[in-house]
């Protein structure tokens, strides 16, 4: 056997090597791709966004951050938002209002702002890296199987031609619902966190433009 029928046989062994392994990890994607769409439906029916009770709490926090009363306008501040990951960061900022001097709570405020930013980059992740890598594999496990299948239709060996085929079928269909399924998730998932942003920073500008009158923001050059 020359060099080149060597590094031939390497690279099939490598490759039919790699079949099982692809289709393992197919079907655990399966399965983490339906506990994702599950989170994703109960978020789906916990969203409940109303920003003129937003509005209207903020208003209220205003008037009791104005008069002093830092422990009222944080259980205010609280109970202000429906959504998820905006009540979140206004609990948050509950706490900073009652546990923070006058000095640091301009930048506590515009900290947790950017590590929300950041979390919901996080939370985006997994679904976006899914919906590329699915098809990949699903891809490969087309290829894979039809070096064996290929073989047996050279030697007449139809069955093992209908197998190979079953599989790289099989794996292409399971690659792209996972990755469709991922890529929705992702999408919708997106526009919801950018609102859910862009609420946090009304809110945010909303409580610094009163810290400002408060004396409590820094000066930012």
């Amino acid at each position: 056997m020359g060099s080149l029928g060597l590094l031939q046989a390497v690279l099939h062994l490598f490759s039919t090597a790699l079949l099982y392994p692809v289709m393992l990890a197919l079907l655990l994607l399966t399965g983490w791709t339906l506990v994702k769409l599950g989170e994703f439906i109960s978020e789906y029916s916990l969203r409940n966004r109303d920003i003129k009770k937003t509005e209207t709490g903020m208003l209220k926090v205003k008037q009791l951050m104005n008069a002093k009363k830092f422990a009222e306008s944080a259980v205010v501040l609280k109970s202000s938002c429906s959504n998820l990951l905006v009540a979140n960061y206004t609990s948050e900022l509950a706490s900073v209002i009652k546990s923070v001097s006058k000095e640091q709570y301009y930048v506590q405020v515009e900290k947790k702002l950017q590590d929300y930013e950041l979390r919901v980059l996080k939370k985006l992740e997994p679904t976006r890296i899914v919906a590329q890598i699915a098809p990949m594999l699903g891809l490969m496990g087309t290829l894979i199987p039809l070096g064996p299948g290929l073989v047996g239709l050279i030697e007449g060996n139809i069955a093992v031609l209908a197998q190979s085929l079953i599989i790289a079928f099989s794996t292409t269909v399971i690659g792209l619902i996972i990755g469709a399924v991922a890529y929705t998730i992702t999408t919708i998932r997106r526009r919801w966190y950018a609102q859910d942003i862009s609420d946090i920073e009304y809110i945010s500008a909303l409580l610094l433009d009163k810290s400002e009158e408060l004396g409590l923001s820094a000066v930012v050059s």
